[in-house]
């Protein structure tokens, strides 16, 4: 599903999904919640980075597999030329400035907003969910699992212009999640 940035747009977008999401793995409340959080984060990013007009937001849910997956994608500027693009920070290459992002260095004056979106969404992910966290900007990855924390830098074939994340959510199992814990204020 394909939305603008147009805050409204977007929102209609994330809802639409989650209760999509919702009536074919019917989470608990708290699973329910975090799902609409770290949406509407990661989109808002696509709104407040990217310089693109609009995103891109796809889900299929696994029942039978006990997962779902989601992946968020814009062909925007990509990570490092938005940091490049800032006064805030220098990052020497991608994989520097990938790894400000994912740990919560904003690219935005602090007085218009915290930073905290990515950051807080990948520990729901990971850390609270036990999911995995997947970004690809320009040419390099930066994955996140339970298990394991990385950045690779991959081949100049593989080159992605924006911005593509993509998250796998383990749909059981998550009782004991409690979503305010993974909130920074």
């Amino acid at each position: 599903m394909a939305f603008l940035n147009n805050y409204l747009i977007r929102e209609i977008a994330i809802n639409t999904l989650t209760d999509v999401i919702y009536n074919q793995v019917q989470p608990n409340l708290n699973f329910r919640t975090a799902i609409g959080y770290f949406l509407s984060e990661l989109t808002n990013n696509i709104a407040d980075h990217s310089e693109c007009s609009h995103g891109m937001i796809f889900a299929q849910t696994y029942p039978t597999k006990g997962y779902i997956d989601i992946i968020i994608s814009d062909n925007g500027i990509g990570v490092l030329k938005s940091y490049l693009k800032s006064d805030i920070f220098n990052p020497a290459n991608e994989p520097e400035a990938i790894e400000m992002a994912v740990n919560g260095n904003s690219t935005k004056d602090d007085s218009i907003s915290r930073g905290f979106g990515l950051r807080t969404s990948r520990s729901m992910i990971v850390k609270g969910l036990k999911g995995r966290f997947f970004l690809w900007s320009g040419g390099s990855m930066f994955v996140d699992t339970p298990e394991n924390q990385s950045i690779v830098e991959v081949d100049d074939n593989a080159y992605y212009k924006g911005c593509f994340i993509v998250l796998r959510l383990p749909i059981a199992n998550n009782n004991n999640f409690k979503f305010y814990e993974y909130i920074e204020a």
